[in-house]
Order: structure tokens, then sequence, then C-alpha cells
């Protein structure tokens, strides 16, 4: 028997591959292979328990040897959980404003805390969109609460009967808007938010005179901000425009409309203006 050459070893003759299992690999390939048992193996895949790190890496080890790819399907059935977070969220029925797709707006750091915070927990993001004029909205919603462990909403999705009901069937949390009973609620200070941008607009840079370019006139936020920045302004001895002429629709489209038909009806503006949220805000920009 001659001994390997460099070349030899290099075409792999003096390093035979490990063998692979014929069929469909499982974790008792990897159990098999790493030498621990499959307890072993789950809980390093899982993420779960303490393994000791040599055993971490014995499995881990075999994992990339075997070429294994758990399979999700699978440990669904044995945790009883599908690893997915579904969201919904309202997609705007404008056509979208030309620097929307080159702004990093609040709502897309939201989507992205969502899919940190899911990877994190070894979890997978479903995400899925209705528009405001859409039909069959409460059946699509409950088809993606039907995919996932869990539901992410926007407000004033569907009514608020309708998510009691989808919240005896999965874990619902809605974002912003009012609370419902069987649902989790996330929402800003929307109160604490306005009367502190007020103070500093008027208490710090002087401005008497405020303008409050709304959002939905049907959004509770949107209510619950108004009535904050026309008692702080009060308070402080400022005035604030609000009303029919700026109602915005929290698009940017919006925004530019609101302070466009301003504008044309010559109206002076007010020498710092609200805005309800960053499109809008966009939107106003670009008019002026």
């Amino acid at each position: 028997m001659r001994a390997s050459s460099p070349s030899d070893i290099h075409r792999g003759i003096g390093l035979p591959e490990p063998k692979r299992p014929k069929g469909p690999l499982t974790i008792y390939d990897v159990a098999s292979r790493a030498g621990v048992s499959i307890a072993s193996v789950s809980r390093v895949l899982n993420g779960q328990g303490s393994p000791r790190a040599a055993t971490r890496d014995r499995v881990l080890q075999a994992v990339r040897e075997l070429g294994f790819v758990p399979d999700g399907a699978a440990r669904a059935l044995s945790n009883g959980l599908k690893e997915v977070v579904g969201v919904v969220f309202r997609r705007g029925d404008e056509t979208p404003f030309p620097d929307e797709d080159e702004s990093f707006l609040f709502i897309d750091v939201i989507y992205r805390g969502i899919d940190l915070a899911a990877r994190r927990q070894g979890f997978d993001v479903l995400m899925g969109s209705v528009g405001f004029n859409d039909g069959n909205v409460e059946a699509r919603v409950a088809a993606v609460g039907g995919k996932a462990d869990g539901l992410i909403l926007h407000d004033r999705m569907i009514p608020a009967t309708s998510i009691t009901r989808l919240a005896s069937l999965v874990p619902v949390v809605t974002l912003a808007g009012t609370p419902v009973p069987g649902a989790m609620n996330v929402r800003c200070d929307n109160d604490e938010g306005m009367r502190r941008l007020v103070r500093h607009l008027v208490l710090d840079h002087g401005y008497k005179e405020l303008g409050y370019l709304s959002g939905r006139i049907d959004s509770p936020d949107n209510h619950a901000r108004a009535r904050a920045i026309e008692a702080e302004a009060k308070a402080h001895g400022a005035q604030v425009e609000i009303g029919h002429d700026w109602q915005g629709d929290y698009s940017a489209a919006g925004g530019a409309r609101v302070i466009s038909g301003l504008l044309d009806n010559g109206r002076k503006l007010p020498r710092a203006i609200v805005c309800a949220n960053d499109q809008t805000a966009l939107g106003a920009m670009h008019a002026l």
C-alpha cells in the first residue's frame, strides 16, 4: 500500500468523503453521525435547553457533513407550532408618491422590527396587505391567520367583533387605534407626543401659528393627535389651523393635495405645519 501523495489528497484519495445515508435524511441520521442522542439533536436544532458546547459542535458538524435540512413540517407537528407570524397591513390605494419609495418610513421600521423579533425566535413572517376599498377583507385576514401561530393587524382593518372572534382562534395583536376585547394592542402615546411637539414649536422656536395636516377622518389616532395639538396650543397662547381644508389621509399624495389646494386658494400658511405621519410630511414638503 503506497502513501498518498499531495495530489492524491487534493483529489480526495487520502480523505474519503463521509458516507451519506440513502433516502431522506432525518435527525436519526444526524444523531448517528454525531454520536449523540436524538433528543440532543432536537435540542440543538430547535434552540431548546442548554446542550453542552461539544455536543452542539458535533451536531452542527454532522448537519454540515450530511447536508441535512430540518423539516419544518415535522417540527411543527412535534411542537404544535407552524413557526409563522402573520402580518396584515393597510395598503394605500393612491398612486405611490415619487419620494416614498426612497424614504425609510416609520412603518418600515415597524416591519423590520417584527421580522427581526420573529427570526430571533426561529419564526418566519407571512405578510399580506389589503386596500381601504378592497372587498372580502375579513376572509383574507382569516386566511392569513389560519397559516400562522399569531396575527398582527393594522388599525380598523376589520370590525372589532370580527377581531374578537378571530382572537378566539389565534392570538391577535392590533397596531394603533383602540383596544379590542380578546386581542392585545400596541399603540403610541399620541397625547404626550403631540403635546411635546407643540411645546417645542411654541416655546423653543416661538411659533404662534400652527397648522395640523391630519390623517384619515375615521382614524382614532388622528383624532387623538388633533385634540392634543389644539389643547396644548391653547394652553400656550398659540393658534392652530385645523379642519376640512387640512384633511389628509396619511398618504404623501394626500399631504401634497392639501398644501397645493391651500396655496391655489391664496391661503397664507402658518409658520409651522404639523403632519399626521411621515408620508403626509413628504407630500407637504414636495408641494412647498
